[in-house]
């Protein structure tokens, strides 16, 4: 039997750093920044993209952390949303920064979510049933080194034929 899930006290997470539409960011634990994403949300794809762009805003001016997103009370992600979410966890991996999701006892919505990190997040991405064990994660594991670009090329390149 699994440990009952609880929910951490508000006084922990000090500073509100933004929100928007069906989300809000505030400071974390280990130094890293706590994003918690609601049920109640009339466009899922505007509340990611808009997630999103908030999070590029905000490394204009301050240095990025890892991110925990909490979906516990969250829809399930699934087509345009899933699409959205993926290019949010892209950005980290490209930025090398540990991202995280905690989605609860929701068994599909954590095997749809471990399915969208190992493609758009493989190093710097993980996904956890409970909040302790996210933290602990972003807490405990070495940096990640992100994973090099791909180049993407106009297409196939043919060598020049041997005389």
């Amino acid at each position: 039997m699994s440990a009952p899930i609880r929910a951490r006290p508000l006084a922990r997470r000090t500073q509100m750093m933004a929100r928007g539409p069906g989300w809000r960011l505030v400071e974390g634990e280990a130094d890293s920044w706590h994003v918690a994403l609601r049920r109640e949300v009339d466009d899922p794809v505007r509340t990611w993209a808009h997630l999103l762009r908030t999070i590029r805003s905000i490394a204009t001016t301050h240095r990025l952390r890892p991110i925990l997103i909490d979906l516990r009370d969250a829809q399930r992600l699934s087509g345009a949303a899933a699409q959205a979410a993926g290019l949010l966890l892209a950005e980290f991996e490209q930025r090398g920064l540990r991202i995280c999701t905690i989605v609860g006892p929701d068994l599909i919505h954590a095997a749809r979510l471990q399915h969208l990190i190992s493609f758009h997040a493989p190093t710097c991405g993980g996904s956890f049933l409970t909040e302790d064990d996210g933290i602990e994660w972003i807490r405990t594991g070495p940096p990640p080194v992100a994973a090099p670009l791909r180049p993407r090329h106009g297409g196939l390149s043919v060598a020049p034929p041997r005389v």
